[in-house]
């Protein structure tokens, strides 16, 4: 997503661009309505998302040509099997959340002389643990609603950034959000969002949690918004929320 906001940003680029391809494919994070609808506005062209993992080889799934619905990432590939598995070890079943396990050929034998680390994600029966939260319907399209990683615990309730992002993104003034967790003393964690806004946007933090709210219960709204001009990003352009969580851990150890 964050080249297909590139692409949108290219002014030379028109629907000519894309006239020749069969596929536009989106990965490596999620994919925001706001993209996908000003690609196909602008473009003609459709996106359809898929997830993988480096450790798959890497698809797992992807929406095909003609049958795409947004909001999944899918269906899966021939010869892919995925497990959902609740907190207790149990098949979530039809529309239910937990973990996603995938098993098939692409999936690794293993990390390269890191047993222990491959004992903790590969099972004796090739199931491998993605650390992904998500959920598949009756008619075996994958949908990711959360990472195990990035979950917090608010008041005792599990909350995942991705959910907050998805709201904050539909915002007619934010370009982009990220959402972390940060220490409190009431409730153990609570979300903090970083966002972008739009060009020649301004808004206000009272607003954005106003607009939150709307959406979203009451423990999952941001108890902090922090404006800033750009996010930081790794290699593939994927939004590096460690150095978010650094800078947090580096304000407050800052003297005041």
């Amino acid at each position: 997503p964050s080249m297909h906001a590139a692409l949108l940003r290219d002014k030379s680029a028109d629907p000519a661009t894309f006239a020749g391809f069969h596929m536009l494919v989106s990965g490596g994070e999620p994919l925001p309505d706001t993209i996908a609808d000003a690609f196909r506005e602008r473009f003609g062209a459709e996106l359809l998302e898929g997830y993988g993992l480096t450790e798959t080889s890497p698809v797992i799934s992807i929406n095909p040509p003609g049958e795409n619905r947004r909001g999944t990432v899918g269906k899966l590939l021939p010869d892919v099997s995925v497990r959902i598995v609740s907190d207790d070890g149990s098949d979530a079943g039809v529309g239910g959340e937990g973990e996603i396990r995938v098993r098939g050929p692409g999936v690794m034998r293993g990390y390269h002389n890191r047993p222990r680390e491959t004992a903790s994600v590969l099972d004796a029966d090739g199931w491998f643990a993605t650390g992904d939260i998500g959920k598949l319907d009756a008619d075996g399209y994958l949908s990711i609603t959360g990472r195990l990683k990035d979950m917090m615990i608010v008041g005792g309730e599990n909350v995942f950034p991705r959910e907050i992002e998805t709201v904050l993104d539909q915002h007619p003034s934010v370009e982009e959000s990220a959402v972390v967790g940060i220490a409190d003393k009431n409730r153990g964690e609570v979300p903090l969002a970083f966002i972008i806004l739009k060009q020649d946007q301004q808004v206000d933090d009272n607003e954005i949690r106003g607009f939150a709210r709307q959406h979203l219960a009451s423990h999952k709204v941001p108890r902090q918004i922090r404006i800033l001009d750009e996010l930081p990003r790794g290699p593939t352009g994927k939004v590096a929320k460690r150095q978010l969580k650094d800078r947090l851990a580096t304000e407050a150890a800052a003297p005041h």
